[in-house]
């Protein structure tokens, strides 16, 4: 699910790195604040959100709390407050995750679908059952939720002797 949300991530521009960080970029695009956050950031620091966001904890904090102060009406404490809860709340679920896809689809023209290839698929699952269960559960809810939209097509290598044995 996490390298799923990654590729989504990456795909809309969010970063792909920091899950937390990416949802963050994802409301304030939903609220239509990402390209003035983006801006006041640069303002702020001289440098591009996109060059330093990963940087948000340690060196680039102050200019992201003064920018997100500036820019939402908040004190840098408020803003402190603010993304050390979203970082410390973050979580995935495959619910949110077809949530998301679906949204984006359905900011795409008419007939538009969304697929994701991942290959050696064999390789992650190996002998767990509870993966291959989460990669059924990923597929059956984008299913879902898309109306056939996304769909996840799959690659893996095995020998036909390995696969059924000796019957």
């Amino acid at each position: 699910l996490e390298v799923f949300i990654k590729v989504m991530n990456e795909l809309q521009g969010y970063f792909p790195k920091q899950g937390y960080i990416a949802d963050f970029e994802y409301q304030l695009d939903r609220a239509g604040k990402l390209e003035s956050f983006k801006k006041a950031f640069q303002d702020e620091s001289g440098t591009a959100w996109d060059t330093d966001r990963e940087f948000i904890a340690t060196t680039k904090r102050k200019p992201f709390l003064k920018a997100y102060a500036k820019e939402f009406g908040y004190t840098e404490d408020q803003a402190a407050t603010t993304i050390d809860t979203l970082r410390r709340e973050y979580r995935v679920s495959i619910d949110g995750f077809s949530e998301r896809v679906k949204a984006y689809i359905d900011k795409q023209a008419p007939g538009f679908r969304l697929n994701f290839f991942v290959d050696e698929v064999g390789q992650f699952i190996g002998n767990n059952a509870s993966r291959m269960l989460n990669l059924q559960t990923v597929a059956e809810s984008l299913a879902a939720k898309c109306n056939g939209q996304a769909w996840i097509f799959v690659t893996s290598q095995a020998s036909l002797e390995g696969l059924i044995g000796n019957f």
